[in-house]
C-alpha cells in the first residue's frame, strides 16, 4: 500500500522543470518505433537544509527523465544483466561545471553547441546562446563508481560511489527496443527492415508520376477547318454552331481531320505501374505488421463474431512488442520505487 501510494504521487505530481511520466513514457515509444531503442533515466532530487554535518532533508522528488538515442553510450555485452558501464552525453555551463569539478571547471572550454538539448527558448522563439562543455558521465559497473570525463581533461574530473545503491547499479531499466535480434542489444531502426521496399517503392512512385504527366489529349488538326473546330471546342453542352464548310465536312469529318497522339500505351504502363506500387506496399505492410492492422478493420453491420475474429487479427501482430512496453514501464516504476523507499524517510 505505501509503496502504490508514492508511486501514484510521482506520477500524478505535475512539478515545473520536471518531465511527466507519462510524456517520458511516450518520447520512449515513439524513440523505439522510430531509430529503434529508448533510454530513460530515473532521477533523484533533493534539496537539504541545516549544517553540513547535520542535514535534514527539506524536498525529494523521484522522476522519469528522457534520454536522446544517441546521447547515451554502452559497453559490449550480449545480455543486459553483463553490461559493464553506460554513459550519458551531457553539456553543462560553467556553473553546473564548478558546482560539480570545482577548480577543475576551469580547464575546460566553453562554447555554444547546437547538441545541447537543455538550451532555453527565448521568447522570439530561437534559441538562447549558453556556452557549455562536453561532459560524460559514466557509471561504471565494475567498481560501482560514477565517473565524469571530457575530451577536453585528461583524467577523470569526478568520481564518487554510487548514491542512489539501485537494484541492478544502473538508473535505467533495459532500454526499449521493439524490434530487435537474439542475443543482441544493437537496435535496429524499424526503416532498416523495409528499407529495400522503401527504394523500390520510391523508384515506382516516380516513375508513375513521370508516366501520368505525359497522358495528355494533344494531337493535330487540317489547317482547312479554320475557325470551324475552335466554336466546337469552345461550345457548350447540346449548343451548335453554323458553319458554311459543310461540304468539306460531309466529305470527311472531323474525325478525318483531327489526329491525336496515342495514350493507350503510357495508360498500360500507368496501370503496371500502379500494381506493382502496390505490391511493394503490401511487402511493407507484412513486414511492419500493418497487415494484421488493417485486416482487423471491421464494420457496423458485421456480426459479433467477425469482428471478434477481425479484432484478434489487429493485436496479434503488437501484442509482443506491447508486453515489450509494459515490462519496461513495470521496470522504471520499480527503479523509482527502489529510490524512493531508500532516500525518503517514512516520517518526510
Amino acid at each position: 500500500q505505501a509503496g502504490t501510494r508514492i508511486l501514484e504521487y510521482f506520477l500524478d505530481t505535475n512539478i515545473e522543470g520536471y518531465e511527466t511520466f507519462d510524456d517520458a513514457m511516450t518520447d520512449a515509444v515513439l524513440d523505439a518505433s522510430l531509430p529503434g531503442r529508448a533510454v530513460t533515466q530515473i532521477r533523484f532530487d533533493a534539496i537539504m537544509e541545516g549544517e553540513k554535518d547535520n542535514e535534514t532533508l527539506k524536498w525529494a522528488f523521484v522522476c522519469a527523465e528522457s534520454r536522446k538515442w544517441n546521447h547515451v553510450y554502452f559497453g559490449y555485452a550480449k545480455k543486459w544483466s553483463k553490461m559493464p558501464w553506460i554513459a550519458f552525453e551531457e553539456y553543462l555551463d560553467e556553473d553546473e561545471c564548478k558546482e560539480l569539478f570545482g577548480a577543475k571547471s576551469k580547464e575546460l572550454e566553453y562554447s555554444e553547441s547546437d547538441e545541447d538539448e537543455d538550451e532555453e527558448t527565448s521568447d522570439t522563439g530561437k534559441k538562447s546562446p549558453r556556452a557549455t562543455a562536453l561532459i560524460y558521465q559514466i557509471w561504471d559497473k565494475s567498481d560501482k563508481k560514477v565517473k565524469w570525463i571530457s575530451p577536453q581533461y585528461d583524467g577523470y574530473l569526478k568520481q564518487q560511489d554510487d548514491t542512489l545503491d539501485i537494484t541492478g547499479f544502473y538508473p535505467i531499466p533495459k532500454p526499449l527496443t521493439l524490434h530487435r535480434k537474439s542475443n543482441d542489444l544493437t537496435p535496429t531502426a524499424l526503416y532498416t527492415l523495409y528499407e529495400n521496399q522503401a527504394v523500390e517503392l520510391n523508384r515506382i512512385t516516380t516513375r508513375l508520376n513521370y508516366v501520368i504527366e505525359a497522358i495528355k489529349v494533344r494531337g493535330v488538326y487540317d489547317s482547312s477547318l479554320g475557325d470551324e473546330l475552335e466554336k466546337v471546342m469552345d461550345g457548350d453542352d447540346n449548343e451548335l454552331a453554323p458553319t458554311d464548310k459543310g461540304a468539306s465536312l460531309l466529305e470527311g469529318g472531323f474525325d478525318k481531320a483531327i489526329w491525336f497522339m496515342p495514350i493507350e500505351k503510357l495508360v498500360n504502363v500507368a496501370q503496371a505501374l500502379i500494381g506493382a506500387r502496390e505490391q511493394a506496399k503490401s511487402v511493407i505492410y507484412e513486414i511492419t505488421g500493418l497487415s494484421d492492422v488493417i485486416r482487423g478493420q471491421s464494420k457496423a453491420s458485421e456480426t459479433l463474431g467477425a469482428q471478434k475474429i477481425k479484432e484478434s487479427w489487429g493485436t496479434m501482430r503488437l501484442k509482443n512488442q506491447q508486453k515489450d512496453v509494459q515490462v519496461y514501464v513495470r521496470d522504471c516504476l520499480r527503479i523509482m520505487l527502489d529510490i524512493a523507499s531508500q532516500k525518503i524517510p517514512a516520517r518526510f
